[in-house]
């Protein structure tokens, strides 16, 4: 299917074709109601579903994000990495507005009704007699929320190589999150500050309770977050290809000197960047993402002249510890990170490797 950047889709120009529409029992709903509704009321724009129900991850009440495109085609997105992509096609007659969504049950289409209270804000909508869809065209809280869930491959100076589920969930308006995996587990997710973003992620004890039984390598990673406004809502994050070899110990390279060496992967579509952290996990510098070809020696100063995302190395004491962390990462279809605004949510999978340094 294609994908679309997030807020990628340009304004379009709609004729306005006024549809003046009359429920009248059966499936429709029951009593003459006249609906003004024009097909531009429902193009250019987002229209947001929650139909939240619980957090079990059997539950299928994701919240759904759809883009009606002018040509007929059906725009969803995906809220874990925030990309969008072409599901399937849509109409809209004098009776009903008809979605076939070949990501929504077994893809086919339902002919979903106008209701009263359907305008240019909100879609009333309801199909057999039995299933009812409300649509809004803004719900702000929601603005900013991102989630995705990676595997990482983790090595440190004595070779040994740990391999872990990893999450990160951002927004400015979450006060709870919980990654809800397939095997019924339902993991709190801890609030960090990573460079100056505040993101939930597993912490430790989260890490270590996923067994290789209800480890999700394979299946689609779901998130539970509660609102501070009292919103609930559900997102799924889509399982891709999560795999990717271990970064190299080579800490020999790394003594005494401000520069960072290390040799790429023996795969190509790595990107890289290099981390300072103090002990207690605070990143004080971040470089910019590099690109490089299968095996090739890489190099980087750590100083105030280097492109970084940020830098706080002013924070940084002379003669004490820090660590140098390494990160190679392999990003969803499509996904360059130095073009992509959601980057950080696009992550298939992330080596690691870490070392400690004294900085002089």
């Amino acid at each position: 299917m294609k994908k679309i950047g997030f807020k990628g889709i340009g304004i379009l120009a709609v004729s306005a074709l006024s549809i003046v529409m009359t429920s009248c029992g059966g499936s429709s709903g029951g009593g003459d109601v006249e609906i003004n509704f024009e097909k531009n009321d429902l193009t250019d724009k987002y229209w947001f579903a929650n139909d939240f129900v619980s957090d079990d991850y059997s539950q299928d009440d994701d919240l759904i994000v759809y883009w009606f495109e002018r040509d007929g085609d059906l725009i969803k997105q995906e809220y874990g990495g925030r990309e969008e992509e072409e599901v399937g096609t849509w109409s809209l007659d004098e009776k009903k507005l008809v979605i076939k969504d070949n990501t929504f049950g077994n893809g086919e289409a339902i002919d979903w009704f106008l209701q009263k209270g359907t305008n240019a804000q909100n879609l009333v909508l309801s199909a057999d007699n039995r299933r009812k869809l409300t649509c809004t065209t803004n719900i702000p809280v929601v603005n900013d929320i991102t989630a995705d869930a990676f595997v990482v491959n983790s090595i440190n100076t004595s070779g040994d190589v740990s391999r872990y589920l990893q999450c990160r969930v951002a927004g400015k308006s979450i006060e709870k999150a919980k990654l809800l995996l397939k095997s019924g587990q339902k993991l709190e997710l801890t609030k960090v500050v990573e460079g100056t973003e505040p993101v939930f992620v597993l912490d430790k004890v989260g890490i270590n309770s996923l067994t290789s039984e209800t480890f999700p390598e394979n299946d689609d990673a779901k998130f539970y977050l509660k609102l501070d406004n009292g919103l609930e809502i559900k997102l799924t994050d889509v399982n891709d290809d999560k795999t990717i070899g271990s970064l190299k110990n080579e800490q020999d390279y790394n003594q005494g000197t401000h520069v960072v060496k290390w040799t790429a992967l023996d795969e190509s579509n790595i990107y890289y960047y290099v981390e300072i952290l103090d002990l207690n996990g605070k990143i004080l510098f971040r470089s910019r993402s590099l690109s490089a070809q299968a095996n090739d020696v890489m190099e980087i100063q750590i100083d105030k002249n280097v492109d970084s995302e940020f830098e706080s190395l002013d924070e940084l004491e002379a003669d004490k510890q820090y660590k140098v962390r390494i990160n190679g990462v392999k990003y969803e279809d499509g996904i360059n990170p130095s073009t992509s605004k959601h980057e950080d949510y696009n992550i298939q999978a992330k080596t690691v490797y870490s070392y400690p340094i004294i900085w002089s």
